[in-house]
């Protein structure tokens, strides 16, 4: 009985875990060239409410009443860093707490956790897993040029900044490529190490124990610990797809639809999950994201190049949804 509900609780830990990441992917599908019908729209705006814009909304408008394109990357970037500086400050914050109990209240204070070096790192790493598909599109973002109706290249989220020629855009590039390159290298190789760790922990237990990165990798069967790299991989590739083929909402439609179906035909061959109910909410998943990109894609939501409708721009200036 105890056990049978340590693991109901652990697949609904899972499942949470695998709805959060395929809201981010949707995020990052919502940002692609597609005229979105109204009632898609709202959905997809609502999800990104929780991503994409949410420092923006947030942290840039409320510190800087003219909002610009360096102070919005800037509190997107420094999101990572923030959170490992609460780590931190919590952990400080329950050390204070543990020893005040042991000297006043003679108390061992055993009801508070303990965090140590390793502890704070490993919650870092959690997040940085967790939330790495909405980490890595603030990272690309600025890459994701498409062609105005004059020609000209702009950044999809901020038209109004030309890509390859405008200062603040040169500005900003070495970092957007720095914390692209330290979000994809720190997580690859922790997962990486992690995983000859769970290896060991496994060899050494007798196939029972994963050690102390299990968090990465009790999802899965003992078989597929390098499961959680095709999942990274995966988000990766969906990434990349929103800067090669910016500007052209057929190709990334297409493509996303591809890249989640040939994910879903191998969930379905390897049936790398521990628990079926987490196989099902992962091929239920990925079948709805390229469900939603064919049926765009064969509805005619999407945009091309130079055909966008900017009559709106025309008539209200800065104030309208194209400039936005």
């Amino acid at each position: 009985g105890s056990s049978g509900s340590l693991g109901s609780l652990k697949s609904l830990r899972a499942s949470i875990r695998q709805l959060v990441k395929y809201l981010q992917v949707l995020a990052v599908v919502a940002g692609f060239s597609v005229d979105w019908p109204p009632f898609m729209l709202g959905i997809l705006n609502f999800f990104q409410q929780f991503s994409s814009y949410l420092p923006s909304l947030v942290l840039a408008g409320c510190l800087d009443s003219q909002q610009s394109v360096s102070t919005d990357m800037a509190f997107k970037w420094s999101l990572a860093p923030f959170a490992l500086c609460l780590i931190c400050m919590a952990a400080l914050c329950s050390e204070i707490t543990r020893s005040i109990c042991i000297r006043w209240f003679s108390s061992r204070g055993s009801w508070i956790p303990k965090f140590g070096h390793w502890e704070i790192m490993r919650l870092f790493m959690w997040g940085l897993y967790l939330f790495f598909a909405t980490l890595l599109s603030y990272g690309v973002e600025l890459f994701t040029c498409s062609a105005c109706p004059d020609g000209r290249l702009t950044v999809g989220n901020y038209p109004h900044m030309q890509c390859f020629k405008d200062s603040e855009w040169l500005k900003l590039m070495p970092f957007a490529i720095l914390f692209t390159t330290l979000i994809l290298a720190i997580l690859f190789s922790a997962v990486t190490l992690a995983r000859r760790s769970a290896l060991r922990a496994l060899i050494m237990s007798d196939m029972k124990e994963l050690g102390y990165w299990s968090f990465f990798f009790e999802d899965y069967r003992p078989g597929y610990l390098y499961w959680q790299s095709m999942v990274l991989t995966k988000d990766t590739v969906i990434n990349v797809l929103s800067i090669v083929a910016a500007g052209h909402g057929t190709v990334q439609l297409l493509l996303t639809a591809c890249v989640a179906m040939c994910y879903t035909q191998v969930v379905l061959r390897k049936k790398p999950f521990a628990c079926q109910a987490n196989l099902a909410m992962e091929v239920a998943t990925n079948t709805a994201l390229s469900t939603i990109c064919i049926f765009s894609a064969a509805m005619g939501f999407q945009n091309e190049p130079n055909t966008k409708d900017v009559t709106s721009l025309f008539e209200n200036g800065a104030e309208s949804p194209e400039y936005k």
